[in-house]
Order: C-alpha cells, then structure tokens, then sequence
C-alpha cells in the first residue's frame, strides 16, 4: 500500500515557497526605488554653481523679491542733491524713504541688479536712488534664493 505524503511536510514546503517570493520580491522593488532615488535624488551635483556676482547678473529679478529689510542708500532729488537716507525695502522695491531729519516719502521703486532704482514722490518729482550691491541685505537675499531654486553661491 502506498504511503500518503505527511501535510505538514506539504505545508512547509509550500510556506518556504511563498516566503522566498516574497523575499525575492521585496528585494527587487526596493532595490528599483534605490535606483530611481539614487538617479533623480536631490545631491550637489544637481545643483547649478554660480559666483555671487553670476547669480545677481543672471537671476536678480527673481533674487530682489527676497530682499526685505531697511538699508542706507542714496536719494537724489529732481534738483541734483543727493541724500543719505534709510530705505524701507520690500521683495526687492524700495517703499519708503526716510530722511536724517524724519521726513518720510512713500515710493515704489523696483531695485535694479545694478543697484539703481527710480521713482516718483506723491508730488510727481522723480527721484533716484543708489543702493550698495554688497550690502549684506542682498547676501541675505541671494541664500534663501540660492536654497529655493538648487544654487550653490561660491566665492
């Protein structure tokens, strides 16, 4: 008389088979996602290298709008005279002018890459200004920027 194979023989066989899928199966897909984050990962490599000064003269107008803060800069009225006078700056256009003596004067001036900026007062006299490009309110401008968009700024 022939012998019945044992079922927990059969059971252990068909555990072993199924665990050595799964196991096989596991390493496949994580080995695929370690490719496809190894080749599209976020590393310095991806990142575009750029000079301080490559950066302000190819990508100032997206820098200004993280430039806020107050900084000293020089106002020239219609007349020629030139002031010094504290600038309220903000995302990159100077707002408001405030003169040594307190007098204040509301502007909307976007600042160039140059340094350069212009506008009219509320009386509709032009004025000019002149801000220093290495102030430490564009450095602090260009990092957040350089951050935001994958840049390395080098020196």
């Amino acid at each position: 008389m022939a012998s019945r194979p044992d079922s927990s023989g059969v059971f252990v066989i068909l555990m072993l088979i199924v665990i050595g899928y799964l196991v096989l199966h596991n390493n496949e897909s994580t080995s695929s996602t370690f490719l496809s984050t190894a080749t599209t990962g976020d590393t310095d490599d991806d990142q575009e290298t750029l000079t301080r000064r490559e950066a302000i003269d190819q990508y100032w107008d997206d820098i200004r709008d993280y430039m806020d803060g107050s900084e000293s800069i020089s106002a020239c009225s219609p007349t020629g005279t030139c002031y010094d006078a504290e600038a309220d700056i903000s995302n990159g256009t100077v707002d408001r002018i405030v003169f040594p003596t307190g007098h204040s004067l509301m502007f909307s001036a976007d600042i160039e890459g140059d340094g350069s900026a212009s506008d009219s007062d509320s009386d509709g006299n032009p004025w000019s200004f002149d801000f220093d490009m290495n102030s430490s309110l564009v450095d602090d401008a260009i990092a957040p920027w350089a951050d935001a968009t994958d840049h390395k700024i080098v020196e």
